[in-house]
């Protein structure tokens, strides 16, 4: 009589029960780990995820679909995968962070049960697959992936190894091919899976090498062109093939790695062929993060650390058991309490840094949200942990196409500022605040400026360097532009001489001009704030040229030359 087959409900049931112990134990884990790590709540996004999602929420179908299929390795690190993470996210919730965290925690625990499912195929007992799990769970070298989703396109590509991993233990080649392309489309570091399925099937599998054409024929695709791309541009992602790269890359993420499991790695028996399997594909995946050394970042090791999870819990196993039954839970229980306390210290630095980044943005949306129709905006300071890439991703998060941003100092800033609608945002690096200064269509040209937080920076011209709180350096040459009210009679400037520039200059001479024609001239020899005024010739309302004119300049070591720092400057109303 045939027997009849069994249902996929009928099949997890039966599973569960089966494994029901380390089921619960791994629940447990996982109930432990949002408890340790419920602090990435309070974190806030990096430039990078700015950055990303400038573009990524207004993604195009047809772009995403032709991004995953096409053999073409991008040119600008395009990777489908991660933008839809940052799609799908910031289509349920916009810039709500916590949403973010979820996703990229909820993809962490996946990611573990999947590293428990792998060491249960390759043969360790529920239990040393849990400890590999466990090791692979809390890890400090790690940390920023299931805190930061700028780093959700390594934990994808962890996801889709693991998959491809699994599937292929299963002879399910064609989906585990499909699950190899889709981690090489989260990131290019999935590139050496191929080898580790070669070490699979040499250590642990039948040698077979049919089912690994396909692998390393993609795998050689995108290994050429990246080769090819590399030898044309020189930056961060460029390959180093120099042994002083190598060393800086194998000193960095040596230090990340926790010294005593490597230890306990070391006296494991070698004979056991799952701990060389494990070791195999840690440095596989590791292979090509050795040669970017402009690329140095911990949580880089995520997808490799999955061989060490397997060889840890091979070495578990592979220990006689009358060692490994104190020998192991003891190792745990000092290794989690030590990896917690790195965490806290971790935690420390990230919701710091959240802090002055939602100090920072939050505002910026808001005043978006409230001006929809500016779409220039220049940016005066930002917080230290907000590098330029993600201010300016920031202002095209409302505006991906249109937008015009820059720094006031960048060279961009000189024609977005002739736009006769702009914002200009100032951050307060002492307060921690944000001002907005706007300039819409009827905002008419002040008479008289005080340099500052608030300055209409659209009437400065050229020579003017950064703004110092309540003043700022022009150079040997400086122009803006005032609005003379009628009847102004009178030219006022403030000036902050210190006694470094006296130092530096012993005297120099100030003058000023008004369309071209002296307004008077100051010889500057003692340090102190300085306001002097000249008069006027009677002269129609309307705008003017201020040209600042002082020799001979301050010069700098670095080459630079500097004027005066004015405070204020135009016609004052009494």
């Amino acid at each position: 009589m045939p027997t009849r087959a069994t249902s996929p409900g009928t099949q997890l049931q039966s599973f569960v029960a089966q494994h029901f112990r380390p089921l619960l134990a791994l629940l447990f884990t996982a109930f432990v780990f949002y408890i340790a790590n419920r602090g990435a709540l309070h974190g806030y996004f990096s430039d990078d995820d700015l950055d990303t999602l400038s573009w990524s929420h207004v993604l195009d179908w047809p772009d995403v679909v032709e991004g995953v299929v096409t053999p073409i390795l991008s040119s600008g690190n395009f990777r489908p995968m991660g933008a839809l993470f940052y799609h799908f996210a910031d289509s349920i919730e916009g810039l709500n962070f916590s949403t973010y965290v979820y996703g990229i925690q909820l993809i962490h625990l996946l990611n573990v049960l999947l590293v428990w499912l792998l060491g249960r195929r390759l043969g360790l007992s529920d239990w040393t697959a849990f400890g590999g799990a466990l090791f692979f769970t809390f890890h400090r070298a790690v940390f920023g992936i299931y805190w930061r989703p700028m780093y959700v396109f390594d934990l994808l590509c962890a996801s889709f190894c693991l998959a491809s991993l699994l599937l292929y233990t299963h002879k399910r080649y064609i989906w585990s091919v499909v699950c190899f392309w889709l981690a090489f489309k989260s990131k290019e570091i999935a590139i050496g899976l191929p080898l580790a399925l070669l070490a699979y099937e040499w250590l642990l599998g039948e040698k077979k090498w049919k089912p690994l054409l396909p692998f390393f024929a993609i795998s050689s695709v995108f290994g050429v062109q990246a080769i090819l791309n590399n030898s044309r541009k020189n930056d961060d992602y460029t390959l180093r093939l120099t042994v002083d790269a190598l060393w800086t890359c194998v000193s960095f993420y040596a230090r990340k790695l926790a010294p005593i499991p490597l230890a306990l790695l070391l006296v494991a028996t070698i004979k056991d062929r799952r701990v060389r399997f494990g070791l195999s594909m840690f440095l596989v995946l590791l292979a090509p993060m050795l040669i970017l050394p402009g690329r140095l970042f911990g949580p880089y090791l995520y997808a490799p650390m999955i061989g060490l999870a397997i060889s840890f819990g091979a070495a578990w196993q592979a220990i006689p058991t009358r060692i490994s039954r104190f020998a192991m839970p003891l190792f745990l229980a000092l290794w989690l309490p030590w990896t917690y306390l790195q965490l806290k210290e971790y935690r420390k630095a990230v919701i710091a840094e959240g802090d002055e980044n939602r100090a920072y943005v939050i505002p910026v949306v808001n005043f978006q949200r409230a001006n929809p129709f500016i779409a220039t905006f220049l940016y005066d300071g930002a917080p230290e942990t907000l590098r330029p890439h993600g201010v300016v991703g920031l202002f095209k998060y409302f505006h991906p196409v249109s937008v015009i941003a820059a720094g006031v100092e960048d060279a961009p800033a000189l024609q977005a500022l002739q736009n006769k609608t702009l914002a200009i945002v100032v951050w307060d690096a002492n307060s921690h605040t944000v001002s907005f200064i706007s300039r819409r269509l009827k905002t008419p040209d002040l008479s008289y400026i005080k340099l500052g937080p608030l300055t209409p920076v659209w009437q400065l011209g050229d020579g003017w360097y950064f703004r110092a709180s309540i003043f700022r350096w022009i150079r040997p040459h400086a122009t803006a532009r005032l609005l003379r009210p009628a009847g102004a009679g009178v030219f006022e400037v403030t000036l902050n001489i210190s006694p470094d520039y006296i130092h530096a200059v012993k005297q120099s001479e100030f003058e000023a001009r008004l369309n071209g024609d002296l307004i008077g001239k100051l010889t500057i020899s003692e340090a102190g704030w300085k306001t002097v005024r000249w008069n006027l010739p009677v002269a129609p309302a309307g705008t003017v040229q201020i040209d600042f004119k002082v020799t001979p300049p301050m010069k700098t070591a670095d080459g630079n030359e500097f004027g005066v720092p004015i405070g204020s400057f135009g016609f004052p109303a009494n």
